[in-house]
């Protein structure tokens, strides 16, 4: 039974393994050599970009069913979970726009979804931590809050100085929501030794890169909006798409550690 057991795990690690290397290959080649129409093209590399971020979002979903209502890591998940599902809108949207304006506005309403995912996220890790550092059942709804403020406030006042617009605010807010968020849960693994628990929260320090050169490839104005354009816009993209496939694998493995009782 328990040999039986560890085939059916590791079949799913070695399926979920080429479903990521055929993404990242798939999207590496259709950037590169364009083998169809331009929409074709582009069509493609937003779907595969969509369906990790689709991904996260059902796995997510799928652990937080694991957990009784009223449990503390049922909360952790679920919040954990609209967050992704936010952003997995936010993709779609990001996606039409591109499609069918062949470029997308600094500010979109796919920006208003990214952010406010971030108020979940940040429910969400404040409950994780507070399962491992305190017990009281309100206080981490407060610093998940107060956290949350902070940085909108910090993305606020920046753009304020500088002299920005909307849309820097935007270059400014996702750096430091995921520098904040993968900060946090860095402490979880150096301080309370909760790895696992901790993992998808770190992927988060891989969005904090990409959003930071898309912000800048952005405003400099070489960001390309065609495929087979530059190496950078190429980079760029994919430490996007392997912050996602990051994610998705830290949850994937809590998937796992709950189905197989590991």
């Amino acid at each position: 039974m328990l040999k039986q057991t560890l085939l059916n795990k590791n079949r799913l690690v070695l399926a979920a393994a080429c479903c990521s290397g055929l993404v990242i290959a798939g999207y590496v080649a259709v950037y590169q050599k364009s083998p169809f129409s331009e929409f074709a093209n582009a069509s493609i590399l937003n779907l595969l970009t969509i369906i990790p971020a689709l991904a996260c979002a059902l796995l997510i979903s799928r652990v937080a069913l694991y957990f009784e209502r009223g449990e503390r890591l049922r909360r952790v998940w679920v919040s954990f979970a609209i967050g992704l599902w936010l952003w997995t809108l936010a993709e779609m949207i990001w996606a039409a726009y591109d499609l069918l304006l062949g470029s997308v506005p600094n500010f979109s309403p796919a920006d208003v979804l990214w952010i406010g995912a971030y108020v979940f996220l940040a429910d969400a890790l404040s409950n994780q931590f507070g399962l491992v550092a305190f017990d009281h059942s309100r206080r981490p709804f407060w610093i998940g809050l107060t956290g949350f403020g902070v940085v909108f406030a910090s993305a606020t006042l920046v753009t304020w100085l500088t002299g920005g617009t909307l849309a820097d605010f935007s270059g400014f807010f996702y750096p430091l929501a995921d520098f904040a968020v993968g900060l946090i849960a860095l402490i979880l693994v150096v301080s309370f030794r909760r790895g696992r628990i901790a993992w998808p929260w770190l992927s988060l320090l891989v969005f904090m890169i990409s959003d930071s050169l898309y912000a800048w490839a952005v405003t400099t104005g070489i960001y390309e909006w065609t495929t087979g354009g530059g190496i950078l816009t190429l980079l760029i993209d994919l430490i996007y798409l392997l912050a996602y496939l990051l994610l998705a694998w830290g949850v994937f493995n809590q998937y796992l550690a709950i189905r197989f009782a590991d």
